[in-house]
C-alpha cells in the first residue's frame, strides 16, 4: 500500500515539474482513477482476510525490514491536508484531511455501519449522512470518488453553491463589479469551467 502512494506521489509531483504536459481533463481523470484504485485495495484487503482454524497456531515468520531511502521527502500535493465540506466532516470527523485519508475513512465508515449491498458491494446504501454528503439513497464507487472531489477544496478556495472559486479570483471581481455572486447561471458556468476536479475511478471492482 505505501508503495502504491509512494508512486502516485512522484507521478502527480512530476507532473507539477512538467508543466507543459499539464492537460487539467486528463489530470482529473488520473486522479480520479487512482482514488478508485485505491478503493478497490482497501475492498481486497477486507475481502481477503486470512481464515485460522481452532487449534491452529500459524507460525510467526520473521521478515527483515529494509530501510528504503527516499530521495524525495513525501511532502506534496497529493499528501497534502485539504478543507473538508461541512457534510464530509459530519462523516470523517475532522476538518482537515489529505485524500487518501479521506477515502480510507470514507470505507471505515461505510463497512462500520455495514452499507454495502450484499449483492454487489460496489453499491452503497446511504444512511443520513451520507445521503447529506452526496444528495442519494444508493451510491456506486465510480460515482462516490468522483462526488467526494466536490467536498475537498485547497485554502483560499471557496465552495458557493456547486462550484468552487479561488479567493483571489473574487477579490478581483469586487475591484471591477462591485460585488461577487454566483447566484446568476452564467456565473455558476464560469466558475464549473476554471475549477480543476479531484477525482474518479474507471475499472471495475473485484468481489
Amino acid at each position: 500500500m505505501n508503495s502504491f502512494i509512494l508512486q502516485r506521489y512522484y507521478k502527480l509531483l512530476d507532473e507539477k515539474e512538467n508543466p507543459k504536459s499539464d492537460d487539467a481533463e486528463k489530470i482529473k481523470k488520473e486522479r480520479e482513477y487512482q482514488d478508485h484504485l485505491l478503493a478497490q485495495k482497501l475492498l481486497r484487503s477486507d475481502n481477503n482476510r486470512p481464515i485460522t482454524r481452532r487449534g491452529i497456531t500459524p507460525s510467526k515468520v520473521t521478515k527483515k525490514k529494509t530501510t528504503r531511502k527516499l530521495g524525495r521527502t513525501p511532502n506534496t500535493a497529493f499528501n497534502a491536508e485539504l478543507v473538508l465540506s461541512p457534510q464530509l466532516q459530519e462523516v470523517v470527523k475532522s476538518e482537515r484531511m489529505s485524500r487518501p485519508q479521506v477515502v480510507k475513512q470514507i470505507w471505515t465508515y461505510i463497512k462500520a455501519n455495514n452499507l454495502q449491498d450484499q449483492l454487489d458491494k460496489r453499491k452503497i446504501h446511504c444512511d443520513e449522512k451520507m445521503r447529506n454528503l452526496f444528495k442519494k439513497l444508493l451510491v456506486g464507487m465510480f460515482e462516490m470518488n468522483k462526488l467526494l472531489g466536490d467536498h475537498m477544496y485547497k485554502d483560499g478556495e471557496i465552495v458557493n453553491g456547486n462550484g468552487k472559486r479561488d479567493i483571489s479570483d473574487e477579490d478581483n471581481d469586487d475591484e471591477e463589479e462591485g460585488e461577487a455572486t454566483f447566484h446568476d447561471e452564467s456565473d455558476r458556468k464560469d466558475v464549473k469551467q476554471e475549477q480543476v476536479s479531484e477525482e474518479s475511478e474507471i475499472s471495475d471492482v473485484d468481489e
